[in-house]
């Protein structure tokens, strides 16, 4: 077994989260990673919650596509108010990554939207943050953040990714090619990222 989709139910309004994890077994600890799952385990305990495999799979491939399959079965997505999904799943969980370019667009309105204004957390502070003011582009204000963010003072430091060799299969928002990456949040193909 390369890994598994697996169910996570909340026992106390029947809202669901499927996910998958790369193990050669299962582990009855894990119940998932997502931004809402987390949110209801803070709110509910997760002793409200149960964990169950749906499907063993072979490879990357499999996982991703049985995820997408389970998340439209459970209807999970929680914009409809049924479950804890962010996305269709097989893509790590970021939702504009394989969109439309019109879709991208209608995101980045009503983000820009969301933040105008006072509701800009940088609302007001124009004059002490535009250019050269900016603190963190002051030369003396880099120099510091370097030697205290290097060697053991990084938070990463002595910590390696689960996996380091992951590659993922993406759609190049510009051309619509598909492309591969070691991130699952890049938009665009590398031919298209060194057109400017």
């Amino acid at each position: 077994m390369y890994g598994y989709v697996y169910l996570t139910t909340n026992k106390i309004n029947g809202k669901v989260y499927v996910g998958q994890h790369k193990s050669d077994s299962y582990d009855e600890s894990y119940f998932g990673s997502g931004q809402k799952i987390r949110e209801a385990f803070d709110k509910y305990g997760l002793d409200n919650f149960t964990n169950e495999i749906l499907i063993e799979c072979d490879n990357q491939d499999e996982m991703n596509e049985n995820e997408k399959k389970y998340i439209k079965d459970y209807n999970s997505l929680y914009q409809f108010g049924k479950g804890y999904n962010i996305s269709g799943g097989g893509n790590g969980g970021f939702v504009l990554n394989n969109c439309s370019d019109e879709i991208w667009s209608k995101r980045m309105e009503t983000y820009r939207e969301q933040n105008a204004g006072e509701r800009n957390p940088n609302y007001g502070n124009g004059d002490k943050i535009a250019g050269d003011k900016n603190p963190s582009k002051r030369p003396e204000v880099r120099e510091k953040l370097s030697k205290k963010l290097s060697g053991s003072g990084n938070p990463m430091y002595g910590k390696h990714p689960k996996f380091p060799n992951r590659r993922y299969n993406l759609i190049c928002k510009n051309c619509g090619k598909e492309f591969e990456a070691k991130t699952h949040n890049k938009a665009k193909c590398d031919t298209c990222s060194k057109k400017r």
